[in-house]
């Protein structure tokens, strides 16, 4: 009754979102709101789908295919996009075996009732029913670990694309931690191609090279070498610069607009939206601008982090593939990351001082753990409220657990999962602030810190606390009578496997909650028209509804609890399978739309986070496999050993994957050597700290002009 109610009001809420959803992007005041890209600029609403029709974006979002997606949005787009898909057919393909252990399950002999009854809880002790649940076990893994595989081999396609580009972080090498006194182009001459591999016009290049003074490496040609500086100070009068630009140029789009000069100040002084006269806008800039040419020519803190640029991309991926082959060598060298990846103020920490910071943040992180375990149990506790009512000494429950039908399946079915998808809503951006401390070289480093804790707390918290303390409230009632290792054993064997009725109302509730209700953007909607309505000009009207950037580790945390838990239930309870191929396929709908139309990230990491969502795929699986020999030994069937082989071949599985395509995804092929481009030379300034770049400062100047202008052609 309770699943019946769950799936009864959560269908009425998604119908609702959804139809409201179209309602609002048809109107013509919101189409920019909730499609923005497609108001960007002429080209691009003409290279994007764009039907007129009810529901007619389910269609364009779906016809565009992944290399035309890459192309518009990048590689971290696509690959979040090819992980939903990927999620789909695993749990498609696991349906037939499913449906069989359904069967099974359904004639068992322990006579449970409602939705457990087709778990593995209504399979008496030590039957041979269990033998089914050993074999699925086997054959969900193979699938499993197929799929990942498949995925992967995406992700390998669309970085040997990414890394044979001719953009300046194909022709970068980093490296952090250098060591104190090290000549580089020494400790590099090892790993350098030998002139043997090279074309003549770069063996020329390389001849040439020590006239240009940049020195050069045996078989390549090293064109610069920028350090990272540690001027906190520099990078915050930066900051103040670039807030002067933008306020300097929204007074002079006012004044375009108005038709007349700003000649003195309009709104109060602490009012964000006070307008002054350019001008003075101008003089404060000046002044800053000032304080930045001071610090540059007076002081310099240079790091132990470098950027060396080479005139190949075959160069960079040679010396870093040689690198890494190499057992004995004194650093490691990393491809670098895109210029807007690099976390710029994080370079001049050390590695002693980003050890201490990391174990003093994982403290705090598991701390964090322990005590968001509190919240939890309350709401696994709330789930349970009709067998606690006969616990002695909680009578006090027994109105509660008396309560209507519908009542009591809103209290004990809709509302745990809507409190659990709240709370753990605030989790990302205090997990990113506390990561951040760790000094990490890149935000993608930093966002795959942030995915690995939250996804930690949700194992750790939504599926081990809520599956224990939900199975132990099952049967508290019954310890009291009989307390002893036996009957204890027995029971959680039953009550373990009937936790699936909690895990499949929370997988519905994200599939019919999560995704729809982002796509609405109800509270950005409000305050985006609150802002409209307060704003002074068209071009400011157009910048307050631009949506707010996506980070992918928050998107990424919900759909791996999804996949852990229902591979861990799907060996004992396979009735949530279909629930979450409805929640991947929302899911994916949602985030491609997303992806086409509303945001662009605010960064690019090449898709690095798809190896976090691997690694935390495999952890469910190993988890999977645990709990399916726990329960199985729980129940009295020790034959259930079968499955210890399988943690062990998914482990080399994954060992195997890693060294399969780590190489491939890191540095373009070698096959592919001959095809990269050889002119590097225009990317010498482009890892150039902004606190030492003037011409850097140049450049965004130039480039919140462009972004004015074009504001201004939308009026």
């Amino acid at each position: 009754a309770d699943f019946g109610i769950v799936l009864a009001v959560d269908t009425g809420i998604f119908i609702g979102v959804i139809v409201i959803f179209q309602l609002l992007r048809s109107h013509s005041k919101l189409q920019f709101f909730y499609a923005p890209k497609l108001y960007e600029d002429t080209a691009r609403e003409e290279q994007l789908p764009h039907s007129k029709r009810w529901f007619g974006w389910i269609r364009d979002t779906l016809s565009m295919t992944d290399q035309r997606l890459y192309e518009l949005r990048g590689l971290d787009a696509l690959m979040h996009v090819a992980f939903l898909r990927v999620m789909v057919f695993l749990f498609i393909s696991l349906l037939p075996v499913a449906a069989a252990i359904i069967a099974t399950n359904a004639t068992g002999s322990e006579g449970v009732s409602g939705v457990p009854r087709l778990s593995l809880a209504n399979v008496a002790e030590s039957d041979n029913r269990m033998w089914a649940h050993v074999a699925c076990g086997y054959v969900f893994t193979a699938l499993t670990l197929f799929w990942l595989y498949k995925g992967y081999r995406i992700y390998e396609y669309f970085s040997e694309i990414e890394n044979s580009r001719d953009m300046a972080h194909n022709y970068t090498l980093m490296i952090r931690g250098v060591p104190k006194g090290m000549d580089l182009n020494e400790a590099l001459l090892p790993y350098a191609r030998p002139p043997a591999q090279q074309d003549p016009i770069e063996l020329e290049a390389g001849n040439n090279n020590n006239n240009n003074g940049n020195g050069g490496l045996a078989g390549g040609e090293l064109i610069a070498q920028h350090w990272a500086n540690s001027d906190h100070i520099t990078r915050k009068h930066q900051r103040k610069k670039h807030k002067l630009i933008k306020k300097r140029e929204y007074c002079m789009a006012y004044e375009q607009e108005a038709g007349e000069p700003l000649t003195k100040r309009k709104g109060r002084p602490w009012n964000r939206r006070t307008l002054v006269m350019p001008v003075e806008y101008e003089r404060q800039q000046q002044a800053v601008e000032a304080k930045i040419e001071t610090r540059r020519n007076h002081f310099t803190a240079p790091t132990r982090t470098v950027f060396l640029t080479y005139s190949s991309v075959a160069d960079v991926a040679h010396i870093g593939r040689a690198n890494q082959r190499s057992i004995w060598a004194k650093f490691r060298v990393r491809p670098s990351p895109y210029v807007n990846d690099v976390l710029w103020s994080s370079l001049g920490t050390n590695r002693f001082f980003r050890a201490v910071r990391t174990f003093v943040v994982c403290l705090v992180v598991g701390a964090l753990l322990f005590f968001w375990a509190v919240p939890v149990g309350f709401v696994q506790a709330l789930a349970n409220l009709d067998t606690l009512a006969k616990v002695r000494g909680l009578e006090f429950l027994a109105p509660a657990g008396s309560m209507g039908t519908g009542a009591r399946g809103f209290v004990q079915g809709v509302l745990p999962p809507l409190i659990l998808i709240i709370f753990f809503a605030l989790l990302p951006k205090i997990l990113r602030g506390l990561n951040k401390l760790r000094a990490p070289s890149t935000y993608t480093r930093l966002d795959s810190h942030v995915l690995a804790s939250f996804y930690a707390f949700e194992v750790i918290n939504v599926f081990l606390v809520s599956t224990l303390a939900g199975g132990i409230f099952k049967i508290l009632s019954q310890l009291q009578a009989d307390l002893n290792a036996q009957t204890v054993a027995n029971l959680l064997g039953s009550s373990i496997p009937g936790q699936s009725v909690f895990f499949v109302n929370l997988v519905l509730s994200y599939a019919l909650y999560q995704y729809p209700l982002k796509a609405l953007r109800i509270g950005e909607l409000i305050i985006s028209r609150l802002k409209v309505w307060r704003s002074k000009t068209n071009f400011e009207s157009r910048e307050k509804q631009k949506p707010k950037p996506r980070l992918y580790s928050g998107f990424y945390g919900i759909e791996l609890l999804v996949f852990t838990i229902t591979i861990v239930y799907a060996f004992t309870a396979p009735f949530i399978i279909p629930w979450a191929i409805l929640f991947f396929m929302l899911a994916y709908l949602f985030a491609k739309y997303d992806a086409i139309y509303v945001t662009v990230p605010i960064n690019s990491g090449k898709g690095a986070l798809w190896n976090t969502a691997f690694n935390c795929c495999i952890s469910g699986l190993l988890m999977a496999h645990l709990l399916l020999i726990a329960v199985l030994s729980l129940k009295g069937f020790p034959e259930g050993a079968a499955i210890s082989p399988m943690p062990v071949l998914t482990v080399l599985f994954c060992v195997y994957v890693k060294r399969r395509f780590k190489r491939d995804t890191k540095w373009i092929a070698a096959s592919r050597d001959a095809e990269a481009p050889r002119d590097g030379r225009k990317f010498r300034t482009a890892y150039v700290d902004p606190v030492l770049d003037e011409r850097r400062d140049i450049m965004e100047d130039q480039a919140l002009n462009h972004v004015l202008e074009e504001g201004k052609s939308q009026m």
